[in-house]
């Protein structure tokens, strides 16, 4: 995927993917490298070594963010060892590029010490390129602080403390952090995770207010709690990942990696609505199982990191990367690594943009390519009886709509919903004698006489393509024609039914007889319709047909 400069050498240590911009650290034990990569251009990658922040200061980098527009990238320090000397620090880098080469500007942000930044929420309602806007830093004890960076702010960044998760403990490390704001609304929502617990928060903040501090005064002075869920875990990390469809700042679906497995569900876009995560699904990736396992045995069986597709969940593990669908939790697709040719596996990173995925190692970045992941999400939700969904999925392959429609009509029958399935039976390309059997043995001939006026629907706007296929087609719409006419009389003249079903039936059956293409079909085919209503000894009808084609002297003999 890169092609790194032939005097950047070392192992890859961190990588970040937003907008087409990959970052990515390359580490020796004497230099530290950033490298900034232009995905779509084969052009000099912007370069930055960061060794004098490191070398002789006893830090060692732990984490690394890259904001939405690919331009401000935040790298998490922490002391190499406890006599160290040194506190919790973090750099702050500011991209810029020119159509001669890229510039990078590395900062300390000394605001910061003694914090460890653990996660990081960026802005993309009030950043850009030039500067962050006001963001979001979750620490390791906890600590919510807000801040806006940028390059012109040199040695006056502010600091604000916003919350407190932690409750003073020394280990609480936020291992998520995310900002919202509902579509057309001001309600903005904060997502915060822990290792065991996902914390909502959320206020409707004046339109010309930039500060985020408002969303969490309410809850900072006791008259609301954040919407709280906690999991039960002995991991000592979570992941938090969103997916949203491309050129849209708000999110369809949030997953939680956490101590039960991965929790996926959708998000609330309703600007009042007091929940915002919804619709919760456990994928169980079995950790109890692993519980007596060794250390060595159990890396191998629970995941190092994960990125959320529309329909996948794409899981990294030790030795192997699996990708499981969301709807029916079955492994798609798995693939083990060669360490000893590819490397350690250390992380998985999507580009929200374009919806690339980057798995990476200690030596090399891979494409995980998604192609069609939608493809069988009709036959999925028809196994899961989820009809409406997996007619709207099915809707572009007639094969596929075929078998769809054919089953969802089988489960209104079944459910004894006959006109529902008789609506669904006309749309497939079902055996008629097999769909008109199954109906004919109820009492109720509505179903069926529905059933067989939507398939004389089909019938008669069906274009014509030669002279052969007309005939066939002229005969199946007068035997259509014929039956309906047929059933209809059956109902009008059946014994012991009171003057109002008659009226009923007879007005349809006058609306029926109408219509063009049934007018058309009873005017060349009068004797066998004639034949038809005499059996039914039905003089009102048999004189309304006369006068409907004409035939004034049949009118006469009705008087």
């Amino acid at each position: 995927v890169l092609r790194v400069p032939s005097n950047c050498t070392g192992d890859l240590m961190h990588l970040a993917v937003s907008r087409n911009w990959l970052v990515c650290l390359l580490g020796t034990p004497e230099r530290t490298t950033l490298l900034r990569f232009f995905l779509p251009r084969a052009i000099p990658p912007g370069e930055a070594v960061l060794e004098k922040y490191l070398s002789g200061s006893g830090y060692k980098i732990t984490r690394m963010f890259l904001d939405p527009t690919g331009h401000h990238i935040i790298i998490a320090l922490v002391p190499k060892s406890a006599s160290a000397g040194v506190s919790p620090d973090f750099l702050y880098i500011h991209c810029l590029e020119s159509p001669q080469a890229q510039q990078v500007k590395v900062r300390r942000i000394e605001k910061f010490k003694d914090h460890e930044i653990t996660a990081v929420a960026f802005n993309p309602y009030h950043g850009n390129e030039s500067s962050t806007g006001p963001i979001l830093l979750g620490t390791s004890r906890g600590l919510i602080f807000e801040t806006e960076l940028n390059p012109a702010a040199d040695g006056h960044v502010q600091r604000k403390q916003l919350y407190d998760l932690g409750l003073g403990r020394p280990k609480y490390p936020i291992t998520g952090l995310k900002l919202l704001r509902v579509p057309n609304s001001s309600r903005y929502i904060i997502v915060v995770t822990s290792p065991e617990c996902i914390y909502t928060f959320q206020e409707t903040l004046k339109a010309d207010e930039r500060s985020l501090q408002a969303i969490f005064a309410g809850y900072v002075s006791g008259v609301q709690e954040p919407h709280c869920e906690e999991r039960k875990t002995d991991l000592t990390f979570s992941q938090l990942r969103f997916f949203a469809p491309p050129n849209s700042k708000y999110p369809k679906q949030w997953a939680w990696l956490c101590g039960e497995g991965i929790r996926v569900g959708e998000l609330s876009i309703e600007g009042n609505s007091a929940t915002t995560l919804i619709g919760s699904t456990l994928i169980s990736l079995d950790f109890e199982k692993t519980m007596h396992l060794s250390y060595g045995e159990r890396r191998l069986n629970i995941p190092k990191a994960f990125v959320l597709t529309e329909y996948h969940a794409v899981l990294l593990y030790a030795d192997h990367v699996r990708a499981i669908c969301l709807l029916n939790q079955e492994q798609v697709y798995q693939e083990a690594f060669d360490e000893a040719r590819v490397g350690k596996p250390l992380g998985i990173e999507r580009d929200e943009l374009t919806g690339s995925i980057y798995v990476y190692t200690v030596k090399t970045v891979f494409n995980l390519r998604v192609t069609r992941e939608e493809r069988n999400v009709w036959r999925i939700y028809l196994d899961k009886g989820q009809y409406e969904l997996a007619t709207a999925h099915a809707a572009e392959d007639p094969e596929h709509l075929q078998l769809v429609l054919g089953q969802r009509a089988d489960a209104a029958f079944a459910d004894g919903s006959y006109q529902v399935a008789a609506d669904y039976y006309a749309e497939t390309d079902k055996s008629f004698e097999e769909v008109c059997l199954k109906f004919m043995v109820l009492p109720d001939k509505r179903p069926i006489i529905n059933y067989v006026k939507k398939r004389l629907s089909r019938m008669t706007t069906k274009p014509v393509e030669t002279e052969e296929v007309d005939d066939d087609r002229k005969n199946t719409i007068k035997a259509l024609v014929i039956w309906l006419i047929d059933l209809y009389l059956i109902q009008i003249n059946m014994p012991d039914k009171d003057e109002e079903w008659r009226s009923s039936w007879q007005t349809e059956y006058d609306e029926f007889m109408m219509e063009t293409h049934v007018l058309s079909c009873t005017r060349q085919n009068r004797e066998a319709v004639q034949q038809l209503i005499a059996e039914h000894a039905d003089p009102r009808n048999m004189a309304q047909f006369a006068i409907a084609i004409g035939d004034y002297d049949e009118v006469v003999g009705q008087q």
